[in-house]
């Protein structure tokens, strides 16, 4: 039986791709997820919990990688994920008052997305290395 792997950019990967996934699901189920008693899939608690351990991941692949291959490339993307999903669940209205316009999910998922294109961007650096 192989053991578990420390590897963050593996673990970052399914982070990444959870986020990506459970944001464009909110952002497209938002009244089925009412119906059918998901609603705490929208709990802003859950989204920064998301938020919080895909760039806890990505910050520990991001200085593991760089100290290996040394290329801001992977970084640069990894940046731009984090500046994307911060910045939807900071200046883009998705809840409440104000409606919702759709900018904050497509910019959460292209940002989820960017982070799960750092990991595997990351893992080929290291592995060309």
């Amino acid at each position: 039986m192989k053991p578990l792997s420390l590897d963050p950019d593996h673990w970052g990967t399914i982070a990444s791709t959870v986020c990506a996934v459970h944001c464009a699901v909110t952002g497209v189920a938002v009244s089925v997820l009412s119906v059918v008693g998901f609603t705490y899939l929208q709990s802003p608690i859950l989204e920064w919990g998301f938020l919080g351990t895909a760039m806890v991941f990505g910050g520990w692949a991001a200085a593991r990688g760089y100290s290996k291959h040394n290329s801001w490339k992977p970084i640069a993307v990894f940046l731009m994920g984090f500046i994307l999903l911060a910045g939807s669940h900071m200046f883009a209205p998705s809840h409440g008052v104000g409606g919702n316009n759709g900018m904050a999910e497509l910019l959460s998922v292209i940002g989820g997305l960017c982070l799960v294109g750092f990991h595997y961007l990351n893992r080929r650096f290291i592995k060309a290395c």
